[in-house]
C-alpha cells in the first residue's frame, strides 16, 4: 500500500516490522524490501534481503523471477548495467520467454549500453513471438524500438515506431519529443514546433508526474521559442543536435 503510494519510508517501517519474526523466509516480503531500499537509494543495504528472497526458491518459480528483477533494479539504479542485464536475463529463465518486466529490462538496459542491435533484436522479438506475454505493453515497446532504429542510423524506421507508439496512446510524450526531435534535426520547422507543444502540453498534465519535468519542458520551450524566431526570419534555425535519449 505505502509503495504504491511512493511512501517508501512508512513501506521500510512496515515490512521491517514484518520480516523481523521470519526474516529468511518470507520471500514477497524480502522482494518488497529490495524495492524499497532502491526506492530509497540504500543500495548497499538490499543485497541481503535478494540472498533471503532466494534462499529455497525454485528456478524460474514466481519468486525467483521477482528476485531476480528486482536484483536488476537495484544494479540499474546504481548505472551498473552490465550485472543489471545479466539479473533480468537470469529472470526470463529459459525459452520461450513471457516474463515482461524482465524483457523489456533487458531490452532497456542493453540500450543504456548503446548496444542497439542486440537491444533492438530483443525488443522486436517481443511483437513476433507466438507465446502470449502477459502485461505487455506495446506502447512502451515501440518507443523504445524507435531509439534504437534512431541510433542505427534508421530516420524512417524510428519515426514510423514512434507513430505506432502514438496509436497506442496518443498522449506518449516521450513519443511526440521524439518526432519533434527528429524532425527538428530535418528542418521541418513547422512540424517540429507541433510535436514540441504536445511534448510541452503532457508535460503540465498533472498525471505525467516527473521529478525532471519542470527542467525537460523548459528546456523545450526555449527551442521552441528559438525556431519560431527562426521560421518568420530569413535563415533557417540551427539544427538540433540529435542523439538518442535527448532530452530524456
Amino acid at each position: 500500500c505505502y509503495m504504491a503510494k511512493s511512501e517508501y519510508l512508512k513501506a521500510y517501517d512496515a515490512l521491517k516490522k514484518h520480516l523481523a519474526q521470519n526474516v529468511s523466509g518470507e520471500g514477497w516480503g524480502n522482494v518488497a524490501m529490495v524495492e524499497t531500499l532502491t526506492a530509497l537509494k540504500r543500495f548497499n543495504e538490499a543485497p541481503p534481503f535478494v540472498a533471503f528472497a532466494l534462499k529455497g526458491a525454485p528456478y524460474q518459480s514466481p519468486i525467483y523471477c521477482a528476485a531476480q528483477v528486482a536484483n536488476a533494479k537495484l544494479y540499474e539504479a546504481q548505472n551498473d548495467f552490465s550485472p543489471a542485464c545479466d539479473y533480468y536475463r537470469n529472470a526470463l529463465g529459459d525459452r520461450p520467454w513471457t516474463y515482461f518486466d524482465a524483457w523489456i529490462g533487458f531490452g532497456e538496459c542493453l540500450m543504456k549500453m548503446k548496444n542497439w542491435s542486440e537491444a533492438y533484436k530483443y525488443l522486436d522479438e517481443m511483437l513476433t513471438t507466438r507465446q502470449t506475454i502477459k502485461g505487455l505493453n506495446y506502447e512502451r515497446v515501440h518507443l523504445d524500438l524507435g531509439i534504437c532504429l534512431l541510433a542505427k542510423g534508421n530516420h524512417q524506421g524510428a519515426i514510423d515506431h514512434w507513430h505506432q507508439c502514438l496509436e497506442y496512446n496518443h498522449d506518449n510524450k516521450e513519443a511526440h519529443l521524439q518526432l519533434a526531435m527528429i524532425l527538428d534535426a530535418e528542418n521541418h520547422i513547422s512540424s517540429a514546433i507541433k510535436e514540441y507543444r504536445n511534448f510541452v502540453r503532457l508535460c503540465d498534465d498533472p498525471k505525467n508526474f516527473a521529478p525532471d519535468k519542470a527542467i525537460r519542458s523548459k528546456q523545450v520551450e526555449t527551442r521552441i521559442a528559438l525556431l519560431e524566431e527562426k521560421l518568420n526570419s530569413a535563415g533557417p534555425a540551427p539544427r538540433a543536435q540529435m542523439t538518442p535519449y535527448m532530452l530524456m
